[in-house]
């Protein structure tokens, strides 16, 4: 008998450590560490950035030729493929196309805000950490990397390293003629080949990169 109450002593000893010790963890404690749990990229989002005021880059669903339509066409397709969650959203394709129409006169042309992070629409990670980072030669992902697009996706940029217009943009990507070439970005690099990779002829069809982001 005397075991027998021993052992249920000890019992109710170990059950009143077990409860104490699990009524230390609260709400609150479980609630932060949760918000600072980076995403699968490693990257952990700002959070003074509300999500619905976030930049966010996307591509098109569909490849295309080196004939857009010129800024108008093109802007026009990241329109239409602008995810249904970012309704809303300015959306404009991230082409060079002339001297007065390059990727680093966007925030001047459209308003694109310039110290905020770039992320990747559908998986948050973060590309770069505002625009002068996304237009410096490297990115802290690349687009394969932030899930964007799928390794060695390639796609039109007009562009040479930092924004400003290369000569080859199959002229104003208004021409699929097979004799031009564009400027095309690879989805697997995050150092200059993001962006200026190689040249492609411009009856190839590529994907195109759009950012959308609210005014």
């Amino acid at each position: 008998m005397q075991n027998v109450a021993f052992a249920k002593a000890l019992f109710t000893l170990l059950l009143v450590l077990v409860v104490s010790s699990c009524g230390t963890i609260s709400t609150r404690d479980y609630g932060a560490s949760l918000n600072t749990n980076p995403n699968e990229q490693g990257e952990i989002p700002d959070p003074s950035v509300d999500e619905e005021s976030r930049i966010y880059i996307y591509a098109t669903a569909q490849p295309y030729t080196g004939n857009l339509g010129g800024r108008v066409g093109a802007d026009a397709i990241c329109q239409s493929d602008l995810p249904a969650a970012l309704d809303g959203y300015e959306a404009h394709a991230i082409l060079s196309y002339s001297v007065n129409e390059k990727v680093n006169d966007m925030p001047e042309t459209f308003g694109l805000p310039t110290t905020q992070a770039l992320y990747a629409y559908g998986t948050d990670a973060v590309i770069a950490s505002d625009w002068n980072d996304f237009l410096d030669g490297t990115l802290l992902l690349s687009m394969e990397q932030a899930g964007v697009l799928s390794a060695n996706t390639i796609y039109w940029t007009g562009n040479e390293t930092n924004g400003s217009v290369s000569q080859s943009n199959c002229s104003g990507f208004s021409t699929s003629v097979s004799s031009n070439v564009g400027q095309i970005g690879n989805a697997s690099r995050s150092d200059v080949g993001w962006t200026a990779f190689q040249e492609s002829a411009c009856n190839v069809a590529q994907r195109v990169l759009c950012i959308g982001f609210r005014l």
